[in-house]
Order: structure tokens, then sequence, then C-alpha cells
């Protein structure tokens, strides 16, 4: 198993913003912790191409970087 680097891009469509609501929140499912809505926060929704551009770098999960297990793919 590898993690793979790829660089993303956007094409914004449309962007609004709003207040989210928190309908059913299971505090075991994130740690126990407490969502009360206490302090105000905003959200943002977007539609949005995106492209995943070509991968840049094979990370293996058990070898460090140091020890070679980085391999570059593609340059920018």
């Amino acid at each position: 198993m590898k993690f793979v680097q790829v660089d993303v891009s956007f094409e914004f469509i449309r962007v609004a913003r709003g207040v989210p609501r928190i309908n059913y929140c299971d505090p075991a499912l994130i740690g126990n912790i407490d969502l009360g809505a206490a302090y105000p926060i905003a959200g943002t929704i977007v539609s949005a191409n995106m492209t995943l551009h070509p991968v840049r770098y094979l990370a293996d999960i058990v070898i460090s970087a140091e020890d070679g297990g980085v391999t570059a793919v593609s340059k920018r």
C-alpha cells in the first residue's frame, strides 16, 4: 500500500454562505466531543469543478522518506 500526493485545482461555479445546523450528533463517533451550539459559526457550500492533476509522489507506508520510501513520479 502507498500514499499518493496529487495537486488539485478548482473552478468555482457557485459559492454561498449560511449558518450550519447540527440536526443529530453522536459524540462517540467524534471522540466524545460535546458539540453544543454555544458559539456562532459560518458555513460555506460550494459547487465547483475539481481537477486532480497527475500523481507527484508515491510514499511507502512502511519505509520512511529518509530511507528512500518516497518516489517522485511527475514534476509540477
